[in-house]
């Protein structure tokens, strides 16, 4: 696939079966990483880290040279009940991070609104303007939502 593709001044050029592989390939990647759940455990993840800086503002510029293991550590020690809370939920009770599109009712809010609209270009017209690219890139605009994220503590 890579041998199919080149760039230029315009941007990737490339065949349209291997432009339209790396369309979905874009797609697929956003479903995995724009996933909502993962998206909440990030959510809440700030959220404990936030908490904990209020509570603890002398080590807010430690956290930059923490490895992951040292900042989960700090926060499962934190002062804080809610940080406790939230990162024992995210560690051990997974189960309870409830993830819901309603905009209104209790919860951490958080969504998505962008997504990667680049595409390559296929004998001088880019892919996204043609029916095909548009039907695959229609995925990805049905990815941008708004939802909340809340666990029993919370």
């Amino acid at each position: 696939m890579i041998k199919r593709i080149h760039c230029s001044e315009r941007g990737i050029e490339t065949d349209e079966q291997t432009g339209l592989q790396l369309l979905r390939l874009i797609v697929q990647d956003h479903e995995l990483f724009l996933s909502p759940l993962l998206l909440a455990v990030d959510r809440l993840l700030a959220e404990a880290i936030s908490l904990y800086w209020k509570y603890d503002e002398k080590n807010k510029n430690s956290f930059t040279e923490q490895t992951d293991a040292d900042m989960i550590a700090a926060l499962k020690a934190s002062q804080n009940s809610k940080v406790r809370d939230i990162i024992n939920t995210i560690l051990y009770q997974p189960e309870q991070i409830n993830v819901h599109q309603n905009s209104t009712g209790k919860g951490i809010s958080f969504g998505i609104r962008k997504v990667y609209h680049k595409s390559p270009i296929v004998n001088g017209t880019l892919l996204s303007e043609t029916a095909k690219g548009k039907e695959i890139l229609n995925r990805l605009e049905r990815l941008k939502k708004e939802y909340k994220v809340n666990i029993p503590s919370l």
